[in-house]
């Protein structure tokens, strides 16, 4: 059992390190995971080391007065030590839950017109720190690239997609 929570532990500092990947080009419309509703709900079940996969919840909750370029969020990581692929968790998952500030921001240089969601974690508890972008490290964060109106894929700290070219997309539940 330790060591299953050291996987998760692991994969968790990863994932905010940037360490997963994901791809997919994205949609050019200002606003995308929203119609007149300001929070936005994906899940999806990611690629694991020794698990059938690591199911994904990820709540936006976008400021209206922002233009819906940023917000709060709650992410729910569960890892399911029974190797079973599934977006249910079952009685040996796993998880844990973050929180914090999210920004929706323009690429730049190879990825001009592309549009991505960064999750700043909220390390003190303290939601005003994480709202501002420039006291959150770029490495600290959890980066996804807003694929289409429906679906977003999680990508490094440099903005790539995966090398393995493995399915790192989480969709809109509706």
């Amino acid at each position: 059992m330790k060591s299953i929570l050291s996987i998760i532990v692991a994969g968790a500092t990863l994932a905010m390190a940037g360490g997963c990947s994901g791809q997919s080009q994205q949609n050019s419309e200002k606003e995308t995971t929203h119609t007149n509703d300001s929070t936005a709900f994906y899940s999806g079940v990611l690629p694991g080391a020794d698990t059938g996969g690591i199911l994904y919840r990820l709540r936006l909750a976008y400021d209206k007065t922002d233009e819906y370029t940023s917000g709060t969020y709650n992410l729910s990581v569960t890892y399911d030590a029974s190797g079973s692929a599934s977006d249910r968790p079952t009685a040996d998952s796993l998880s844990s839950d973050m929180e914090g500030a999210f920004v929706v921001e323009e690429g730049a240089g190879e990825n001009a017109g592309k549009r991505y969601i960064r999750l700043m974690a909220d390390k003190n508890g303290d939601k005003s720190n994480a709202t501002s972008a420039g006291k959150q490290d770029a490495a600290s964060s959890l980066y996804f690239m807003i694929d289409s109106d429906s679906t977003i894929s999680m990508v490094g700290s440099d903005l790539r997609p995966a090398p393995s070219g493995l399915d790192y997309s989480l969709r809109l539940v509706k």
